[in-house]
């Protein structure tokens, strides 16, 4: 059986945000999440995740820009500890950072 789900043109970086954290501390979790999930992730898998470097019209180069979208959702406590026990539950990686960490 092929898992679909880990197929390089499958691959989605989500990350679920509390909607009641104000926009400069929730850009600071965003990031925190991200960087965290890239430590989890296997060599293989970071590959997969495809950074391209841009250029523009004037010849200048923007490196390691990810193809991928990252999509940011917003949602309740409740509905970011669904999406944790559903990514558990589902085998894929993933990570949580809390206001505490700050």
């Amino acid at each position: 059986m092929t898992d679909t789900a880990h197929m390089a043109g499958d691959m989605r970086i989500v990350a679920v945000v509390n909607k009641a954290i104000a926009p400069g501390p929730a850009m600071n979790t965003v990031l925190h999440l991200g960087a965290g999930l890239l430590n989890l992730l296997a060599s293989e898998d970071r590959e997969r995740l495809a950074f391209l470097d841009f250029h523009d019209a004037d010849g200048g180069v923007y490196p390691s820009i990810s193809a991928r979208s990252f999509i940011v959702l917003r949602g309740s406590g409740n509905d970011i500890a669904r999406a944790r026990r559903e990514a558990s539950a589902a085998g894929l990686p993933s990570t949580a950072f809390l206001e505490s960490m700050t």
